[in-house]
């Protein structure tokens, strides 16, 4: 009776044992599953955390102007800059490119101390952030020049703004240059950014704080209010400026800006026309001083300030849809953009989505007729994203305006409209 209480007893145990065994095995091999399960988010989520340090630190390192003793240290090694960043005051964004949509991102604007030199001579830079000065300062011009690793073509830019007629009128120069994509800038151009002095007019830099691109350089160039009054004028760096280019934008703004049809004004002429089998240019008769297009001049554009600012609120909307394409058929850009989309660069050709703004609600351009197709601004074509084999020096301007003629502003209420075909309409 005895053995057989036992023997009960030590079964009931061995049974209880095996089930709690079994239990354990099953749960440890749960906890292995969902460790392999979530180690990759905890590993992701802290290499962010680590990028996002990175990226907080870094951000506003310019390098100081180069001296004999420091030619050859890299930029990324330069500790003792003349420059610090401002402890942020307020929630002030811009948009920047990035993937084809927009992101929010601070940007740092270097402006001159007054009367504050360094040991080089130069003016000792300050950054403080970009707070919305574009609203809060009244000019009558604001050029912005888009600046990235051509500190030649920049130099020459900046003359051509510096040789300029501006009647007297208040205008102020913001020079924004862009990082690579390593984060890095191009010391050069900084330096002819800095430290170029124009004789009558205002200037600043602005460094972007990480590689942005020719989208985020042309998309945050200008955001103006609703009740903006200045005239803006966006330049990449290597376009040069005839000196009578300011007498000529501000009769057309002034003739032109109160018509719902216009997207902006071009200092360039249209090289040829969209459609066209072979190259041909457009031709206007010499009697109209002014005629429209459908198409952008992105050599020397001044944007209307309510299209553009409807312009920047659609592309945000619509780059977000990832399938979407701003194909407009019938036109060589399209095909320029496919192109561009089949060698994964189609980051370099911006104007397509604008192309595509105008087309879908009827606006024009404003351009310039001149005779001999002179014009007043000029590219350079200096090598970068859309000219590779062309030499980094001064090419002959001869198509710049150089003699003022009164004419030139003899516009009309309603110019003439020429279509994608070179076809004439009022």
């Amino acid at each position: 009776m005895l053995k057989d209480c036992i023997r009960f007893r030590c079964g009931n145990l061995k049974r209880y044992i095996g089930i709690r065994l079994v239990w354990l095995i099953v749960i440890w091999f749960i906890s292995i599953a969902l460790i392999i399960m979530l180690s990759p988010i905890f590993i992701i989520r802290n290499r962010t955390i680590d990028k996002l340090n990175l990226y907080e630190g870094s951000q506003g390192e310019i390098p100081k102007s180069s001296t004999a003793s420091d030619k050859d240290t890299s930029i990324e090694e330069e500790e003792n800059i003349n420059a610090k960043i401002t402890p942020r005051d307020g929630e002030v964004d811009k948009m920047i490119y990035d993937r084809g949509i927009f992101t929010k991102s601070k940007s740092y604007e270097i402006q001159k101390s007054n009367g504050v030199n360094d040991t080089n001579g130069g003016t000792q830079a300050k950054i403080t952030e970009l707070n919305n000065h574009q609203t809060k300062e009244h000019v009558q011009l604001r050029v912005i020049v888009l600046a990235y690793n051509r500190p030649s073509p920049l130099q020459c830019c900046l003359q051509s703004l510096n040789d300029a007629d501006y009647m007297g009128h208040r205008v102020h120069v913001e020079i924004h240059i862009d990082l690579s994509p390593v984060g890095s800038i191009d010391k050069k151009t900084y330096d002819v950014a800095t430290k170029f002095t124009f004789s009558t007019i205002e200037k600043s830099v602005h460094v972007h704080p990480r590689h942005v691109g020719l989208y985020g350089q042309w998309f945050t160039a200008w955001t103006p209010t609703p009740d903006a009054k200045e005239i803006a004028l966006i330049l990449e760096d290597d376009i040069a400026v005839s000196k009578h280019f300011y007498k000529w934008l501000y009769a057309a703004h002034a003739k032109y800006d109160e018509r719902t049809y216009v997207s902006g004004y071009s200092l360039a002429n249209v090289d040829y026309l969209a459609t066209a089998a072979k190259k041909e240019h457009i031709r206007v008769s010499s009697n109209y001083t002014v005629y429209m297009y459908p198409i952008l001049g992105s050599w020397g554009f001044s944007p209307h300030r309510d299209s553009w600012r409807e312009f920047l609120e659609w592309y945000e909307i619509t780059s977000r849809d990832k399938s979407f394409q701003p194909y407009v058929d019938g036109i060589r850009h399209t095909d320029w953009y496919k192109q561009a989309q089949s060698l994964n660069k189609s980051d370099t050709m911006w104007t397509m989505w604008h192309i595509y703004f105008t087309h879908i609600h009827h606006l024009y351009c404003v351009f310039p007729n001149i005779l001999d197709r002179y014009m007043f601004a000029q590219n350079r074509k200096s090598p970068g994203l859309h000219f590779k084999n062309t030499l980094d020096k001064p090419p002959k301007l001869e198509k710049l305006v150089t003699e003022w003629d009164p004419n030139f502003v003899n516009m009309l209420d309603d110019p003439i409209k020429v279509d994608y075909y070179g076809k004439y309409s009022f």
